[in-house]
């Protein structure tokens, strides 16, 4: 039996719920991966809100959350919301990619 992980199983959610992001955070994924257990990857643009801007998006899997409060947080608090002056500071890297973490303490909600 293949057991998914729950990285596995938060991105294969967040890939069924980004449908739903409309409007200026309409999102276009163009790669998503995990690795291990618990780090998932998501390579995406948002064209309305950042151009033709290649966002990367690499955030561990909180072990005391639930799925679904996970979840929740990449749709709603990470990718439905601007970057703010963080965009600013991202570099790209060899593929053109600006990476960056959800996992900062202070846009984190209990969920």
């Amino acid at each position: 039996m293949n057991q998914s992980s729950r990285a596995q199983e938060v991105l294969s959610h967040v890939l069924e719920g980004i449908s739903a992001l409309g409007g200026e955070w309409a999102t276009e994924v163009e790669a998503a991966w995990t690795e291990g257990n618990d780090v998932l990857c998501l390579v995406y643009r948002q064209p309305r809100m950042y151009a033709d801007v290649r966002l990367g998006l690499r955030r561990s899997v909180e072990p005391d959350w639930s799925i679904e409060g996970v979840v929740d947080e990449i749709l709603v608090g990470e990718l439905g919301e601007p970057l703010g002056s963080r965009h600013d500071s991202l570099q790209a890297d060899a593929d053109g990619v600006m990476w960056w973490t959800g996992n900062l303490p202070e846009w984190k909600q209990r969920r």
